[in-house]
């Protein structure tokens, strides 16, 4: 008996710690597929990068940025407005500028500009960021800089030139967020028109700026930055360009004087990436529980069609006269039972009785064995 006990003791532990391991498989993954990131749960774009600037140790004054999903539109800004010198950014504007025109048949990527093609101007400086290719490119098309200026208006979202801050027109490129995040979108949406840039961008410089850190994500990007010659080190540093996540991203990023420039773009690269991954799964589960309840609502209303159209099928249909019953001729008379049919009831009964007191005899005996042999053990 304590044999048997210890047995069943053992089979029970058992099938707790199954249940309580599958259990606890269960949670962990509903803990890892359904929480929220604590870093976007119920707040605002500012709230987000007001913690990112607080976390870097760094001022709300230092940078400015932008975010836009390609996708579905949602644009994000911090410090929208504030104009930042873009270093080498502005080449991709420029590089607009000419490159249209090859989509035109204006000219082609092997059209001669003092002795180059477009198509080694654009690669040198895009790719290489080389500061002479990019100055030959504009002033091959621009007397002036004002000129060149107006001439990226409509690439920065700006409707008309005469009414932008003046801080545009000085002696350098001064764009905020919102004239980069323009150009990079008039880029996306329309790629055939800008031909070789994306190109570029996927190749310039893949270890650097946002792609110093590894990205979970291919990123393609043109970065600009502006020394300090006084004091010999980076005043402006930023990058600006394309995530390819689920639903791609354009951002950027403006720096000013802050430490550690490089991993601060990193780090703002994959924040934008998480981001959009987290409003992703988002929009995925109201698209679903808007679906359920289209189709819930949908059923109700065929549900309610069918029993509108059942009434209407038993309003219309007339209303059947009563008639008096008269006696069939030669109705037969059911004939009553028969004893032989009761014997037959009752013959299954004892038979049914017979097999049951059988059992019980049966389980009488084997408990009275199994106890003598017990007893004799003892």
């Amino acid at each position: 008996m304590s044999v048997t006990k210890k047995t069943i003791a053992l089979i029970l532990s058992i099938i707790m710690c199954v249940l309580l391991l599958s259990g606890s498989f269960a949670m962990a993954e509903s803990n890892a597929t359904d929480t929220p990131d604590s870093r976007f749960k119920n707040k605002t774009w500012k709230q987000i990068m007001d913690e990112f600037v607080s976390e870097h140790g760094i001022s709300s004054f230092n940078i400015a940025a932008g975010y836009l999903n390609l996708v579905t539109g949602e644009a994000e800004y911090y410090n929208a407005q504030e104009f930042m010198n873009t270093g080498s950014m502005y080449k991709v504007p420029l590089n607009m500028y000419y490159a249209e025109k090859v989509s035109t048949g204006e000219y082609t990527m092997d059209t001669p500009i003092w002795g180059r093609t477009y198509k080694d101007l654009q690669e040198g400086s895009l790719i290489y960021s080389d500061n002479e290719m990019a100055i030959t490119l504009w002033k091959y098309a621009f007397g002036t800089f004002y000129e060149y200026q107006v001439a990226m208006c409509p690439y920065l979202g700006i409707t008309d030139p005469e009414k932008v801050d003046s801080t545009y027109y000085l002696s350098d490129n001064y764009y905020t967020p919102k004239m980069v995040i323009s150009f990079l979108k008039e880029l996306w949406n329309n790629p055939d028109k800008y031909p070789g840039i994306i190109d570029c961008m996927k190749q310039a410089d893949p270890e650097h700026w946002f792609e110093s850190k590894e990205q979970e994500v291919e990123v393609a990007h043109k970065y600009g930055y502006v020394t300090d010659d006084w004091r010999d080190h980076l005043l402006y540093v930023n990058d600006c360009g394309f995530c390819y996540t689920e639903e791609p991203v354009a951002i950027v990023l403006f720096t000013r004087a802050v430490g550690d420039p490089e991993g601060l773009l990193a780090d703002y690269c994959a924040l934008a990436i998480d981001y959009n991954q987290y409003r992703t799964e988002l929009d995925k589960q109201k698209a679903k529980k808007e679906e359920a309840e289209a189709a819930l609502k949908e059923e109700e209303e065929a549900a309610k069609k069918e029993e509108e159209s059942k009434y209407t099928e038993e309003l219309q249909s007339p209303t059947p006269v009563p008639t008096a019953i008269q006696p069939a001729e030669n109705t037969a008379v059911p004939e009553p039972v028969t004893e032989s049919g009761s014997e037959q009831i009752s013959a299954a009964r004892q038979g049914i009785v017979i097999a049951v007191v059988a059992i019980l005899v049966f389980t009488v005996v084997m408990a009275v064995t199994l106890h003598r042999k017990n007893r004799g053990r003892r």
